[in-house]
């Protein structure tokens, strides 16, 4: 075993994955909302028409989310991450060049979308997965706050751009600069702790707590109990259980509202009667008490209930779009919206902390990979239905009280949510019997 560094790489590898995040996840999924209005209007589309993009994209997501799954596990998260960089940077550049909806498509479903969901979020939670146990929940919630500074510092920014040079320079450079970060950074992510000669969390193999621990598991494993932390499941003990499918159930709702509103974020604050200059204000202000709430969060994860959270978080969720759907388009009550749907996403990263905790490292990319097969196939209707939505009413409203129940269902399952039986092997049970 080599002497331990006297800092653990694992959170050089947390920094990493937190400004891959920031630039990958500021520029695409806080800050595209902003090109909702101006690409709708320069390519003279309806809003479900402009939506149908995340609908296919989210299909393509769904169609190679369990090669992506397989190749985590394979190959490790360090050359998705630089694939990840290179898609969806190369995307960003030639959506600059669309002058048709088809090509529209194109760059937004087999670029965009793609290269979001396989390098970024996707691949570093199987990182910090690898990497860490005890602090699984508090290192992913950390990194989550990249996507909070991402949007601090690219909302702003693309709002700017986009009003004072046009969108299409504007999603140029952000490809440029996507490629330019990312790809670098992503050959820092080393594949597990084990490659370097480490242990996760910095543990060493040969402290009592570490030998306490892998007894207890041996116990919990050949009675059947409740698992720990650092249960480990195959894909098949893992999709056996019910704990799985409640969680897949619970993550697509999550994802579900969250698509809806993401995509429609601008447009929302536009139609309740801001400009867009204000509406790429709160959506930074949202990124800000992101980046707050998420650290906070993924502390409290790790001491109490992950499940409660994130159904508290839904459930803030839920009461923001009451306040949007109530009010009278007052700045105040705008802010009080941004702030709920903020808090409402700090339960991302204690999703996939759930995840990890459930059913351990060795097949953890496989299981978020299958996973997200139902959840972006449940999810991707309500973008585009949002967007139809408005089309035929003029208004947002029905579209916001879809999704305010689709929230209150996550809650639901989150809050319901029963952590798995551990499987039970023979070579474990025969190793408490020879404790």
């Amino acid at each position: 075993m080599k002497r331990r560094a006297k800092i653990f790489y694992g959170w050089w590898i947390v920094v990493a994955c937190l400004v891959m995040d920031a630039v990958g996840h500021g520029a695409f999924q806080k800050a595209f909302t902003i090109y909702f209005l101006p690409i709708q209007r320069s390519l003279g589309l309806s809003r479900a028409g402009y939506s149908q993009a995340e609908l296919l994209g989210r299909l393509a997501g769904a169609a190679q989310a369990p090669m992506a799954g397989y190749l985590f596990d394979r190959v490790g998260p360090s050359p998705m991450m630089v694939a990840g960089g290179l898609i969806l940077g190369l995307g960003f550049v030639l959506l600059g060049y669309a002058n048709s909806y088809g090509f529209f498509l194109f760059a937004y479903v087999a670029l965009l979308s793609v290269g979001s969901r396989v390098g970024f979020n996707n691949a570093s939670s199987v990182a910090l997965n690898q990497w860490f146990r005890r602090k699984r929940s508090l290192v992913m919630s950390v990194v989550s706050t990249g996507q909070g500074l991402g949007g601090v510092i690219f909302t702003p920014l693309v709002t700017l751009a986009v009003l004072e040079l046009g969108w299409r320079p504007s999603v140029i450079i952000s490809g440029i600069v996507i490629v330019a970060v990312v790809v670098p950074l992503a050959f820092l992510v080393k594949r597990s702790p084990e490659t370097m000669g480490l242990l996760p969390d910095g543990d060493r193999s040969e402290t009592p707590e570490a030998l306490v621990r892998a007894r207890r598991r041996a116990r919990e494993a050949a009675s059947g109990g409740q698992t720990s932390r650092d249960a480990d499941f195959t894909v098949n003990e893992a999709m056996a259980t019910p704990s799985y499918w409640l969680f897949t159930a619970a993550a697509a709702l999550r994802d579900a509202g969250h698509a809806g509103v993401r995509w429609h974020l601008a447009p929302l604050m536009v139609w309740s009667g801001v400009s867009l200059r204000t509406a790429g204000f709160l959506i930074s202000l949202m990124s800000l008490c992101t980046l707050l709430f998420n650290p906070v969060t993924g502390w409290l994860g790790d001491s109490w209930s992950k499940q409660k959270i994130s159904s508290i978080g839904m459930t803030a969720g839920v009461v923001g779009l009451v306040v949007l759907l109530a009010g009278t388009g007052r700045l105040w009550e705008l802010v009080l919206f941004t702030v709920l749907l903020a808090f409402s996403e700090t339960s991302n990263p204690l999703n996939w902390a759930i995840m990890g905790d459930f059913f351990g490292r060795t097949s953890y990319g496989r299981l978020r990979g299958w996973q997200h097969v139902p959840n972006h196939l449940i999810s991707m209707p309500f973008p585009w239905l949002v967007g139809l939505i408005f089309d035929r009413t003029d208004s947002y409203y029905w579209g916001i009280v879809l999704l305010a129940a689709i929230y209150g269902g996550a809650a639901f399952f989150y809050w319901t949510l029963p952590r798995p039986k551990a499987p039970v092997r023979p070579l474990e049970a025969s190793a408490v019997g020879a404790a």
